[in-house]
């Protein structure tokens, strides 16, 4: 009987009220951002994921829900083949530790009263790993020289607003390394580093993905990153999956008009003798608020025709291993 995947994501969906006035108040009448709409895919052990769009396309809000710091309007969540959405108490501390989150902003990761060796022996001391102080220690100093904090003891009696963001980022990820999780969801770990830095943190993740067989969801704006880290690529706009399929396929063949425009305004690394024209993409990014049916990216496509602006498309395979939410390949 073959293993179950990692991560089922079963029409996820994630709706924020707002009430835009005083009248809609008194009236009632609330608005819904829809943040995610029914986004479905699957996680394989030791494979990774990045979601890829521009920022405000609900990238970070699926990741959220994935870890359970956000919860799902309506949808399913299956991890390692038990349902999430129900979890409370010590089945929920358990799944804490076996799915983490790296966060855009390393600062905001620590408490800044706390230093940098309290705040990693506090994470080991709550989930219960180490027999005892010394032994947490011991377990920290090893896998900090590990990933290149070294003297580790240099590190451990510092604040969070003592060390450079390149710096923080590694102990982000050395206090997720601590905790041996099976998935993890990156949300822009390299976006704030510097490009000399940013290669060791994704190399971290990489060594991180083989040593624990672990699933990663990798959250970037940056095709060239996704291209270095991904097994298998999804293109969000607005709330939905575009496009979905293995990395090199997407950046080769681009189906959906979006990617296409991503792509073109992308000098993926390795593609420097693949130069084109930018694809403009006119108009404005539609409101979330109260989407009506069509393909969300028909006013701003310069090939929709009447029937994107009347019906939503859904995904389906259109040749090779990529799925495409488009009418233009129907």
């Amino acid at each position: 009987m073959s293993e179950a995947p990692l991560i089922v994501a079963d029409e996820l969906q994630c709706l924020f009220t707002v009430r835009r006035g005083p009248v809609e108040f008194i009236r009632g009448k609330a608005s819904r951002i829809h943040a995610v709409d029914t986004v479905s895919f699957t996680l394989e052990r030791a494979e990774i994921l990045a979601l890829v769009g521009e920022s405000g396309c609900g990238k970070s809000t699926v990741g959220r829900m994935l870890v359970k710091m956000e919860e799902p309007t309506a949808g399913a969540l299956t991890f390692a083949g038990e349902t999430v959405n129900a979890l409370s108490g010590a089945r929920l501390k358990e799944f804490r530790r076996r799915a983490q989150m790296i966060f855009q902003n390393p600062f905001e990761a620590f408490d800044p009263r706390l230093t940098i060796g309290t705040s990693l022996q506090q994470a080991m001391q709550i989930h219960n790993i180490g027999k005892d102080q010394h032994d947490r220690l011991q377990r920290i100093v090893t896998v900090m020289e590990r990933s290149g904090l070294t003297p580790a003891e240099d590190f451990l009696s510092r604040y969070p607003h003592e060390l450079s963001g390149g710096q923080s980022q590694r102990i982000a990820t050395v206090r997720v390394m601590l905790l041996s999780p099976e998935f993890v969801v990156a949300d822009e770990p390299v976006s704030m580093l510097d490009v000399s830095v940013r290669a060791d943190i994704l190399n971290q993740l990489l060594d991180l993905r083989d040593e624990l067989d672990m699933g990663i969801v990798f959250i970037t704006h940056d095709l060239a990153v996704a291209r270095y880290i991904a097994d298998r690529i999804a293109v969000m706009y607005l709330g939905m999956f575009v496009e979905v399929g293995p990395a090199e396929e997407i950046l080769a063949n681009p189906r959906h008009p979006y990617s296409q425009a991503l792509l073109s305004n992308t000098l993926p690394a390795g593609d420097e003798d693949r130069i084109t024209e930018p694809m403009p993409i006119g108009g404005e990014v539609p409101t979330p608020v109260d989407i009506q049916p069509g393909c969300r990216f028909a006013n701003r496509c310069p090939f929709a025709f009447d029937r994107c602006f009347k019906e939503t498309p859904i995904l389906q395979a259109h040749g090779g291993k990529t799925e495409v939410a488009c009418h233009l390949l129907g």
